[in-house]
């Protein structure tokens, strides 16, 4: 075994108590460490992730940053934000009581229907799996409707799930990490604000909203969702309306 692969080994071992049900590349994408400013964020696709980044990213270098693709925040590659892959045995860090930990979550109702305006009828590339599970449907010329859309993702494991549509509490890494606080989307800027004066960032000096996939899914909520459909978002995101508090009903426009 070259020390390459036992390294590997060892990394997935170390990470054994803080996930269970994702690939360790959702780990390593998802999760944005901060030793300067010591805190680790968690990021959900649709619930503000692209204001939380810049923000995060511009708090690491001191200054304002002009991205000239709003895209280029989420290249890794590049950021200075620190995955998992670069602290010594992420299990154990985690448990740092001087490192602020947060997440942001959104109604399943909204981050849903919000995925499906963006990623599957605005006909971006990253609906390529739920193409697969209704070729007919697309070769045909008609499209994927709503009502399709929902059908596909509820039968999709865990795992496998597009971190775009994927249950929050899984993409989140409840199971293992032990959050300080949990934002909600709902009262979104009130809620970072506090989440970054934690950090120490200044927020006055570099919050700016970043919004290349709104979809205004609340405005829409009447026109797409029958009661059918809300039961089986309800019954597939069932984890998320009781964990993070939110409601069954159905709200019209929230």
């Amino acid at each position: 075994m070259d020390v390459s692969t036992e390294r590997w080994n060892q990394f997935l071992t170390e990470l054994k108590n803080v996930n269970k049900h994702l690939r360790i590349e959702d780990l390593i994408y998802s999760i944005n460490i901060s030793l300067r400013n010591k805190y680790i964020y968690v990021e959900t696709p649709k619930v503000g992730c692209s204001t939380i980044k810049k923000m995060l990213i511009q708090g690491e270098y001191g200054k304002k940053i002009n991205f000239t693709d709003p895209a280029y925040i989420h290249l890794r590659e590049f950021s200075p934000l620190l995955n998992i892959k670069q602290v010594d045995n992420f299990s154990e860090f985690v448990k740092r009581g001087d490192m602020f930990k947060f997440c942001f979550v959104r109604n399943p109702y909204t981050r849903i229907l919000s995925a499906y305006l963006d990623r599957i009828k605005s006909n971006k590339p990253k609906k390529r799996q739920i193409i697969i599970q209704n070729a007919d449907r697309y070769l045909s010329g008609e499209g994927l409707s709503f009502s399709e859309f929902v059908d596909a993702i509820v039968e999709q494991p865990i795992m496998y799930m597009d971190i775009h549509w994927r249950v929050q509490y899984y993409q989140t890494f409840q199971e293992g990490i032990k959050y300080d606080f949990i934002g909600k989307f709902e009262t979104f800027k009130k809620d970072l604000g506090y989440a970054i004066e934690k950090t120490g960032i200044d927020f006055q000096k570099f919050y700016e909203e970043v919004r290349p996939h709104a979809t205004n899914a609340e405005e829409y909520i009447q026109k797409y969702y029958v009661p059918e459909l809300a039961k089986k978002i309800y019954n597939k995101y069932r984890v998320d309306f009781e964990y993070f508090g939110y409601e069954e009903e159905l709200q019209r426009g929230v």
